[in-house]
């Protein structure tokens, strides 16, 4: 038996009037007023989209393809409740597992069989990186936000009183409702770069010329969903990101020799894609 999907949260104009009453408010600070606002206030209405403990990862990669998304809470058919995320990022280190077994005798449907035989619920947090980290619908936003940093987590579940899942938060999402009354912050003023906003010891990048598979290898390396691309001069001339994995599952059917292709080939392969829901945004790479 497949979960009921849940139709919860407010329309966006709903959402843009509360909060523009609530950061008018000149008595309070931000911080003030995030620590009153509930989550499910920034929640806008729509399905919550799932996959099951039963189905196969061809389910899990369809759906990020179809509904444009990177993450889904795994429905337990069972014991009939989520308790879990399956992310691409657990695609993609369970396809380079895969691939290093078979890649010296190239043994692609040997590949493909191994990579099937896994389903949703045997990969969730496979990359130990989405846990399933929950928060009731009356939370504060500033707890939420603080759950995200504590967890370095990119989307958290939303619960009602009966411990069921009825949305999902994603960081972006949180970003998206804050920008519009950042002049309500003190940082507001301060630079990225003051505040270390997205700064790391070094940016990681692959090389244009180095196969799909050292890209995606360093993103695990070094816990990241997504690498710059260096031209042989050096030069940043594009990204390759763990959403890029979908390509390599698409039509139903792994092919674990993409995954030798040049990233340059690769992104060129993409390109040439006619479906709407898997070509890339011509601005993430000259070529395309």
């Amino acid at each position: 038996m497949d979960a009921p999907h849940h139709v919860v949260g407010t329309s966006q104009a709903e959402q843009e009037l509360y909060f523009a009453e609530k950061f008018s408010d000149k008595t309070k600070s931000a911080l003030d007023i995030l620590n009153r606002v509930p989550v499910e206030k920034i929640c806008s209405k729509g399905k919550v989209q799932h996959v099951t403990t039963k189905d196969n990862l061809y389910a899990f990669t369809d759906l990020c393809i179809s509904e444009h998304i990177q993450s889904a809470p795994i429905h337990n058919v069972e014991k009939q409740s989520h308790r879990a995320f399956i992310d691409v990022i657990d695609v993609v280190a369970h396809t380079l597992d895969v691939y290093n077994k078979v890649k010296a005798d190239k043994n692609w449907e040997e590949g493909r069989k191994l990579w099937e035989a896994k389903n949703c619920q045997e990969l969730a947090d496979h990359s130990k990186r989405d846990p399933f980290s929950p928060v009731g619908e009356e939370t504060p936003l500033l707890d939420v936000i603080e759950k995200f940093i504590k967890f370095k987590a990119h989307r958290l579940p939303i619960i009602d009183g009966a411990g069921e899942l009825v949305h999902l938060i994603s960081q972006l999402r949180v970003v998206e409702v804050l920008e519009k009354h950042i002049g309500k912050f003190k940082c507001a003023t301060t630079t990225v770069k003051a505040l270390q906003l997205g700064y790391k010891d070094c940016v990681y990048s692959v090389k244009e010329s180095e196969a799909v598979a050292t890209g995606f290898q360093t993103m695990l390396e070094h816990h990241v969903s997504g690498l710059a691309v260096l031209d042989a001069g050096g030069k940043v001339v594009g990204n390759l990101s763990a959403t890029d994995m979908k390509h390599v599952a698409s039509d139903r059917k792994v092919d674990l020799s993409q995954l030798e292709l040049s990233v340059k080939d690769f992104c060129e392969a993409i390109s040439k894609n006619t479906d709407p829901k898997l070509v890339r945004s011509p601005r993430l790479l000259p070529w395309l």
